[in-house]
């Protein structure tokens, strides 16, 4: 049995204004236990 989500996010869509190319329907879920890290546009990392 699946542990139940501690951070769930669906659907996100970005868009470039530039080009209107980008991501569309994406999603994640971390669940109790997993490390989740965040690669910030500088290229730094960080583990929450």
């Amino acid at each position: 049995m699946e542990k139940p989500a501690a951070l769930e996010v669906r659907e996100i869509t970005h868009l470039y204004k530039s080009s209107g190319r980008g991501d569309a329907g994406v999603g994640f879920a971390v669940h109790l236990g997993d490390a989740l890290c965040l690669v910030r546009p500088n290229g730094s990392v960080q583990v929450l």
